[in-house]
């Protein structure tokens, strides 16, 4: 899809993707090494009662089960992204994301920027976080 093709209020439902202990560790070991995400008996006595995710990863998992509907390819490029998180994430949990298209607006002829908002939550129906992503498109 391209810009103009978006709807301003369109909501999305993603695929649920499951977060292994396996996926934490790899990850955690080498972009975010805090003990809580890394060390079993750190993390047991931390506030977490375990190992958690670290946040980035329960964001890109999400974003990735974004990228995989294929509603684009080449025609989009990331400007930014603020992302809250709200619960942890625990090996096993199963995040299943939406994504509502905030705002399109067209900038130029040939692109323009796209707005969107994901929600993360667990198999639990929790939220366990929210972004709002903002991308160049062509259009």
């Amino acid at each position: 899809m391209l810009l103009d093709e978006f709807v301003e209020g369109t909501e999305y439902t993603l695929e649920g993707v499951r977060i292994t202990r396996e996926d934490i560790d790899a990850y955690a070991r080498r972009y975010d090494p805090l003990p809580f995400h890394v060390d079993e008996e750190t993390a047991k006595r931390s506030r977490f009662g375990g190992i958690i995710a670290p946040g980035t990863l329960s964001f890109i998992s999400v974003w990735a089960q974004w990228l995989q509907t294929g509603l684009y390819d080449d025609c989009i490029a990331g400007l930014s992204a603020t992302v809250n998180w709200t619960l942890p994430v625990y090996p096993g949990d199963v995040l299943e994301g939406r994504v509502v298209v905030e705002k399109v607006l067209p900038r130029q002829e040939d692109r323009g920027i796209l707005v969107l908002c994901v929600h993360a939550y667990n198999q639990d129906g929790q939220g366990v976080l929210n972004a709002r992503v903002t991308a160049m498109m062509k259009r």
